[in-house]
């Protein structure tokens, strides 16, 4: 369906368009603009803006709400790894009296 759509814009109104634009144009369709007026610049830092901005949103929202265990992530209660390793059998009950009796001191 999409295919037939988008054959449907290119032979019908953007077809017409585009030979609109090509005929006002000369034959490559492209305007003849003079960038010898600075107007380059604006390009890119409009261009820029168009890429970075979105980029930049998606990295910040990735990082604040993406939760997991990344590196500047909240910070754990060395008390907590160390429940959570006698819960996963790394160390047994007396390292664990050993490691908590170390933090209290």
């Amino acid at each position: 369906m999409i295919t037939t759509f988008l054959v449907f814009l290119a032979a019908g109104p953007m077809g017409r368009w585009f030979d609109t634009v090509a005929a006002q144009y000369g034959d490559n369709g492209h305007m003849d603009w003079d960038w010898g007026d600075g107007s380059w610049i604006v390009m890119i830092i409009v261009m820029s803006a168009i890429w970075i901005l979105p980029v930049t949103l998606i990295v910040w929202g990735m990082r604040t709400f993406g939760g997991g265990s990344g590196g500047s992530g909240h910070s754990r209660n060395p008390g907590d790894i160390a429940r959570e390793r006698l819960a996963r059998g790394e160390i047994n009950h007396e390292e664990f009296e050993r490691i908590m009796a170390a933090l209290r001191s």
